[in-house]
């Protein structure tokens, strides 16, 4: 017991201490907001050139202090300022250690723009707009692991937004572009800025030729199913559709699926404030005039039915498919990502275990099912970790130590 009385130890102190570093950035948050509104009240009654040139000179010192670049003290600077002054429940948060700092920034990025078509004023009901996406935003930041928050900071700032999703759409889509960036080594980024739609199809259908390349060459080590080799081949599959590579051209009857999730009020064209955004799949909130286009050009429908207040999923229904095709595409919709804590695969690429085994009585239903990518679907089974699934698809794990730990479907 003496090596698992270390462990236990030495565990309870890592996890302390991250709540610890936490509490540490939140101070840190207030200290350079601090130094910032002094350096504005230093600067206020200098001109314009000179008060930017003082404020870059501020900057710099504070750069130079914390040894890193300009751009991070700018951006520290700025990431500060959002947290003191316009997302204190975020702030207090972060301060009592329930979040960390990258959780904390992913707050402050989805919070930017929700005062635009205000023309920049801070009045009640940008404040207002700010505190409710703080207040709620802050709740999902502690409640929910990094891997799985962006899309549901999306969905929040889509309800409190005063700019139609469409409206923001149309401008982003103009901005479109490709861009390639150098790397060492004779390699280089290729990057496309899309819509989203076109973008995850695009992912999708390179995906779906993968995996049928890779269940055609089980046996060719160069193709084997691990993430580094399926990675290598969409990036090759990439390079064959843009030049007229062979290996694409053999599976043209590959088609994308691309899962979108609209709520029935959207479908009627009645986009009512604070109503539950359409989705996609692994992406988050599409503007409703996208979705209502992609729902009648699409060749079958799913009915997936959320709840009007909250946007959670409910139940799924379809005539035309099989009940285990549908159970597995309920699955996959509900769990979206590998159901261990922090696990990001994606559900698609994950096994589909019954949290109690078939052969001890477990049943193949939606509270007895949830995805696992293959490691940790290895370490269920192989290991002292053990889980339970409620009826709401709560899936509480309990660690070799004793500890418990949840993971929520929304």
């Amino acid at each position: 017991m003496e090596a698992f009385d270390r462990l236990d130890a030495a565990v309870t102190a890592a996890v302390e201490l991250r709540r610890e570093i936490a509490r540490l950035e939140a101070a840190f948050a207030q200290r350079v907001d601090a130094a910032m509104e002094a350096a504005e009240e230093l600067h206020a009654h200098e001109p314009g050139r000179a008060r930017e040139l003082g404020m870059r000179a501020v900057r710099a010192e504070l750069a130079v202090g914390l040894r890193v670049s300009e751009r991070q003290a700018e951006r520290w600077a700025v990431e500060s300022r959002a947290l003191v002054r316009r997302l204190p429940a975020t702030l207090a948060a972060l301060a009592e250690g329930r979040m960390s700092r990258r959780a904390a920034s992913l707050v402050v990025e989805t919070s930017w723009g929700l005062g635009l078509g205000d023309g920049g004023r801070d009045d009640a009901d940008v404040a207002a707009r700010f505190a409710e996406f703080d207040t709620a935003g802050a709740q999902l930041a502690a409640r929910v692991p990094e891997h799985r928050l962006r899309p549901r900071l999306a969905r929040l700032r889509e309800r409190v937004h005063a700019v139609p999703a469409a409206e923001r759409h149309a401008a982003e889509a103009l901005r479109r572009h490709v861009r390639v960036s150098p790397a060492d080594d004779g390699m280089a980024w290729l990057t496309a800025y899309l819509p989203a739609v076109e973008a995850f199809a695009i992912v999708e259908r390179l995906s779906g030729v993968a995996l049928a390349i890779q269940s055609e060459h089980e046996d060719d080590p160069d193709l084997a199913g691990d993430p580094e080799s399926f990675g290598r081949l969409r990036a090759d599959l990439l390079v064959d559709a843009l030049l007229g590579g062979p290996r694409m051209g053999r599976y043209d009857r590959i088609r994308p699926t691309v899962v979108v999730t609209v709520p029935a009020l959207t479908l009627l064209g009645q986009d009512e404030a604070g109503s539950p955004p359409a989705t996609i799949e692994g992406y988050g909130p599409i503007d409703p005039v996208t979705a209502r286009r992609l729902t009648a050009e699409a060749p079958s429908l799913y009915r997936l039915l959320t709840d009007p207040h909250t946007g959670a999923r409910l139940d799924l229904s379809r005539t035309a498919y099989r009940p285990t095709a549908e159970l597995r595409l309920w699955l996959r919709l509900r769990d979206e990502t590998c159901r261990f804590p922090g696990c990001g695969r994606a559900a698609a690429r994950c096994d589909l275990d019954h949290t109690v085994a078939w052969e001890h009585g477990g049943s193949t239903t939606a509270s007895n099912l949830a995805h696992l990518c293959r490691g940790h679907h290895t370490l269920k089974h192989h290991t002292d970790w053990r889980v339970r699934q409620d009826t709401d698809g709560v899936l509480t794990w309990t660690s070799p130590l004793g500890r418990d730990v949840d993971t929520v479907t929304a």
